[in-house]
């Protein structure tokens, strides 16, 4: 039997050495900032919990009542600020705005409006004057009709 004929050799592809060095920088670098992170970690505190408990280990009853109103205001400051915050949300769902909002959007709205030129206004003008005299005449008749009418049957 014969050998298979390839048209070329097999080639394995080598890894570049520019595209190795890049890995090896790129895996030193992520090293770097692992070990950066366990450091930043290791110094902070994990909790601040058990610091206060011993604080108030350490404290009379006094303080620790002082300590416990002071937090009760700041819990009370807190919750308004929420609902304050909540309000204001709703105000703007429910289309509610202050007078300054409502300035601009009355600017910006009127800006949109496409003006009728001086001579369109003129015809409009006209036509109104027109039409209120037409009924004018019209409910002067009528009236004078009845008033004829009333005379009669009187």
């Amino acid at each position: 039997m014969a050998k298979p004929r390839h048209k070329g050799k097999s080639k394995q592809k080598k890894p570049n050495k520019v595209v190795q060095a890049k890995a090896s920088n790129i895996e030193a670098e992520n090293s770097e900032i692992k070990e950066e992170a366990l450091s930043a970690n290791e110094s902070e505190p994990k909790t601040k919990a058990p610091e206060v408990k011993k604080e108030e280990k350490t404290l009379s009853e006094k303080e620790q009542k002082k300590l416990a109103k002071e937090q009760e205001k700041k819990d009370k400051q807190i919750a308004k600020e929420k609902a304050l915050k909540k309000k204001k949300e709703a105000d703007e769902k429910a289309g509610k705005l202050t007078m300054g909002q409502r300035i601009k959007e009355t600017g910006s709205e009127l800006k949109k409006i496409s003006w009728p030129t001086f001579g369109q206004t003129m015809k409009k003008t006209g036509v109104v004057i027109a039409v209120v005299l037409f009924f004018a005449v019209v409910l002067f008749a009528f009236d004078y009709v009845l008033s004829l009418l009333q005379g009669l049957i009187i």
